[in-house]
């Protein structure tokens, strides 16, 4: 009790310090003042994952903090060269003066994260009876990658990323990687939902391998098709296939600890390099493998943390506007109608709102500049836009609780999250809608073909 007291009192003297910042925050570039945001958030970071006393580092929290932190805080702290302060961008400049600005929005983001996600939360576990069957729906996901394989979905993405092919050659392939991204989540969710039911912590490694414990099937799908669209180009919809399946073996069959986890940071980070510079053609030697250039498909979108202050001093905020594409996209066949009748969706995205920004001031635009989660909340209610950490952090708390307990539907909404932990740092808010409502959806489907429905109350 004496420790959590303690604790309490650490949070309070660093909020105060984020206060005292603030109102220190320069309008042009500080190294030291960067460096002062870094630390108040590491401090934040080891408390909290203090308080949580986890037992296994691989989880939404730990996945998504990871990320934040990396596309936060490298560039301002480790990479911002006088010289060079573009280069990391392709060139596409900025106001230096808001980069300070952006660095204490980022300190304010993910400490209000942390705080939403300490917040007590208690729950009863669910009476249940009988798990639901997941053969189906992963004969249902089998199916359908045969389907984007013979239609061509690894070729487009291949040939997307390496020669630059614009359209798609194919109208079904990416309604089917979408349907297939949440079938698999889906079966996963249920799959582990399935482990929870018994009650059992951990579960025995060989288990997972004779499939015992876990469909075997589903397993080598999530490897086979994961790995070969990610190293097809398509990295996002490969981690969605995998991040879930780790989460299972790493909180079910065994755990991972904090260093494990880092050593399989900095692997992963590599891989995600290698396949950004291989899907574009170019070689890949030892000369073009760097710190910088690991980190810098996290590095690059962050450019929007600095350019928002800017579009909102000359626009002002957007009351949300820019961040509707992700809860358009999960209506089928609604952003082609939209689009018909002369509504302009991509505008209706951050990401492309920053890029066609950029082209009008100018800047010769090659490739999309991307956004992140802050830069997108601050397009659209401004600095009150940070407010939505606090309230993810709480969300994510809850669901994981609940998850734990046996709540079916929270199962399979923490699943939703956690396989898009990475890459929504650099998304809008409204894009993990889509597979989180869909897979909502189907595992209500599947739970109607089940007679005991004692799943939740």
């Amino acid at each position: 009790m004496k420790g959590q007291k303690t604790s309490k009192l650490y949070y309070i003297l660093l909020w105060f310090l984020i206060l005292v910042l603030i109102l220190i925050c320069p309008n042009h570039y500080s190294f030291y003042f960067n460096v002062t945001n870094f630390s108040v958030f590491l401090v934040y970071l080891v408390l909290y994952l203090k308080d949580k006393n986890k037992i296994t580092y691989f989880d939404f929290d730990v996945l998504f903090l990871t990320t934040f932190a990396v596309t936060s805080y490298s560039y301002p702290v480790f990479l911002y060269d006088d010289s060079f302060p573009f280069i990391f961008f392709f060139d596409n400049s900025f106001k230096l003066s808001n980069i300070s600005y952006g660095v204490i929005a980022s300190t304010i983001a993910g400490c209000l994260y942390m705080l939403g996600g300490s917040l007590n939360y208690v729950c009863a576990r669910v009476n249940y009876s009988k798990s639901p069957q997941t053969k189906h729906i992963v004969l249902f996901a089998v199916i359908l990658s045969l389907l984007f394989w013979v239609l061509g979905g690894f070729q487009y993405y291949s040939d997307h990323y390496s020669i630059g092919t614009i359209e798609n050659p194919n109208g079904h392939i990416l309604q089917i990687e979408a349907l297939l991204q949440c079938t698999v989540v889906t079966a996963i969710s249920l799959e582990s939902y399935k482990l929870i039911t018994k009650g059992k912590k951990k579960n025995k490694f060989r288990e997972i391998i004779v499939g015992k414990s876990f469909n075997r099937t589903l397993l080598v799908l999530c490897l086979i098709v994961g790995v070969s669209i990610a190293i097809s180009g398509n990295r996002t919809t490969g981690m969605i296939l995998v991040v879930p399946l780790l989460y299972v073996i790493f909180n079910q069959y065994t755990y991972l600890g904090l260093g494990r986890f880092f050593i399989g940071c900095l692997f992963a980070f590599l891989m995600m390099f290698v396949i950004q510079v291989t899907r574009a053609g170019d070689s890949l030697d030892s000369s073009v493998i760097s710190a910088a250039g690991v980190v810098s498909d996290l590095v690059i979108p962050s450019r929007s943390n600095y350019l928002v202050f800017e579009v909102i001093n000359e626009k002002g905020v957007s009351y949300g506007i820019t961040m509707l594409q992700g809860f358009i996209n999960s209506i089928p066949s609604l952003d082609s109608f939209l689009n018909k009748i002369g509504v302009d969706t991509k505008m209706m995205g951050s990401a492309y709102f920053f890029t066609n920004y950029t082209e009008h001031m100018g800047h010769e635009v090659k490739t999309g500049l991307g956004t992140t989660l802050q830069a997108d909340l601050m397009l659209s209610f401004g600095w009150l836009g940070l407010l939505f950490f606090f309230y993810l952090g709480r969300v994510v708390n809850v669901l994981h609780i609940r998850m734990q307990n046996a709540h079916y539907y929270s199962t399979v909404a923490y699943f939703s999250l956690i396989c898009l932990s990475i890459f929504w740092v650099r998304a809008e808010l409204s894009y993990p809608f889509r597979l989180l409502v869909w897979s909502v959806i189907l595992s209500r489907i599947i739970l109607s073909f089940n007679r005991n429905k004692k799943y939740e109350k």
